[in-house]
């Protein structure tokens, strides 16, 4: 799913990040790709993180909205295979190696991340187990919070080429591998 973050400067950036990586993309490599001056690009933006941090707010929103409009389902496990799947699109362009870049070199940028998966996508998940434990298709002694956040990260490894290799496995087959072990883990 491509973004509009609303301006060709966020928009350019955005897509020489994901091809390039933050830490190799320069404001002088924004100018040109914008068609813009270093000057004018610098007006609109102090530095690099402040469009990072721009696009990461527009990004991260986007993301918030389309996880908590996900459509009612018949039951926990439909909606639980859905929110699997939106954390997958995300996840798929929230990349570990983009992720390690922000943690180490973006802190507030990191911050918004942290705040999105733990008041988004965790309570999502929780609000999911809760719901199947209502209705009887999860196991009652589930630990809500450990379990929620233990498959966040285990999403985020179908993403990790160090643990799965790309010439070795593809990203769909392993996340349909860890989603069917959660089910099977919460399932009664």
């Amino acid at each position: 799913m491509r973004i509009d973050y609303g301006s060709n400067i966020l928009n350019v950036s955005a897509k020489l990040f994901k091809e390039h990586g933050l830490g190799a993309v320069t404001m002088g490599n924004i100018a040109e790709h914008a068609n813009i001056s270093k000057n004018s690009l610098k007006e609109k933006y102090q530095d690099k993180e402040a469009i990072i941090f721009e696009i990461a707010s527009i990004f991260f929103k986007e993301q918030g909205d389309i996880c908590n409009n996900l459509q009612s389902f018949n039951n926990a496990k439909e909606e639980f295979i859905q929110l699997m799947k939106h954390c997958s699109t995300f996840l798929n362009d929230f990349t570990p190696s983009i992720a390690a870049e922000i943690k180490n070199n973006y802190p507030k940028v990191w911050k918004l991340f942290l705040q999105h998966r733990d008041t988004v996508i965790i309570e999502k998940i929780k609000s999911n187990f809760t719901k199947g434990i209502q209705e009887g298709t999860y196991r009652s002694d589930l630990n809500i919070d450990i379990t929620a956040k233990s498959c966040v990260e285990q999403m985020q490894f179908a993403f990790n080429q160090l643990i799965f290799p790309l010439e070795d496995y593809s990203a769909p087959e392993v996340l349909s591998v860890i989603v069917k072990n959660i089910l099977y883990s919460i399932s009664k």
